[in-house]
């Protein structure tokens, strides 16, 4: 049988253990992943993942990513590209997104 991947979503959802925040993040391709506010369980930032860190891009009327984006390139920067790490440290920057 053959697998129809334009009707599947993939999520990852990804718990800081520290403070209790779990953040769910959408992924779009292998280089950009949607986070979703917790709490509404709208799209709020598309999340664009590069070989040297990640970038925030934001989806509407939420809080400035300036400094979330300080955050996450400098938490990313050891990365390499993987999704998870970069959903670690998004969720680690979590109180300064959303």
């Amino acid at each position: 049988m053959e697998r129809d991947h334009l009707k599947t979503r993939k999520f990852i959802h990804v718990e800081n253990t520290s403070n209790g925040k779990t953040v769910k993040f959408e992924t779009i391709n292998e280089h950009e992943m949607l986070m979703y506010h917790p709490e509404s369980d709208d799209a709020i930032y598309k999340i664009i993942v590069h070989e040297s860190g990640a970038e925030i891009v934001p989806l509407g009327n939420f809080r400035t990513p300036t400094d979330a984006g300080k955050c996450l390139m400098e938490c990313s920067r050891g990365c390499k590209g993987d999704f998870t790490c970069v959903a670690e440290c998004a969720v680690l920057c979590a109180t300064i997104i959303i």
